[in-house]
């Protein structure tokens, strides 16, 4: 008769690695996706309707918009972005002014942007700040 084989400890070693590192890249997922995808937090997010209703009515305030840079557009008096806020049948366009000392980065075709703007007289959005989200 054999001997019986004894089970050594490492298996459930093995296993309790296997779950820890489960464990702690599901929680970096986690940190990573609930990251603060707004980008500037303390203002109030500016809802298109209103643009499209009465934007003079919108001076003075500034306001958050995130969205997709649809279009860009770059003159010796300045640049500017169409940017795609929304998704789906809310979807829709806003022209952004962008001042040289705002700009921070380089802008691309279908970055994701998050601004915060001002409104002009004659109801023209300007950029105040701008982050790459």
């Amino acid at each position: 008769m054999g001997r019986k084989r004894r089970r050594s400890g490492s298996q459930s070693w093995i296993a309790s690695l296997v779950i820890g590192v489960a464990v702690i890249a599901i929680g970096a997922g986690f940190m990573l996706s609930s990251k603060d995808s707004k980008g500037y937090s303390g203002f109030p997010e500016l809802e298109l309707s209103k643009v499209e209703a009465d934007a003079n009515s919108l001076n003075g305030n500034q306001y958050r918009v995130d969205g997709v840079v649809h279009e860009r557009v770059s003159r010796q008096s300045g640049e500017a972005v169409c940017l795609k806020v929304g998704e789906g049948e809310k979807a829709g366009f806003l022209l952004i002014k962008i001042p040289t000392g705002v700009k921070t980065t380089n802008i691309e075709r279908l970055q994701r942007f998050s601004f915060v703007i001002a409104f002009e007289e004659g109801g023209i959005a300007v950029a105040q700040k701008m982050k790459l989200l």
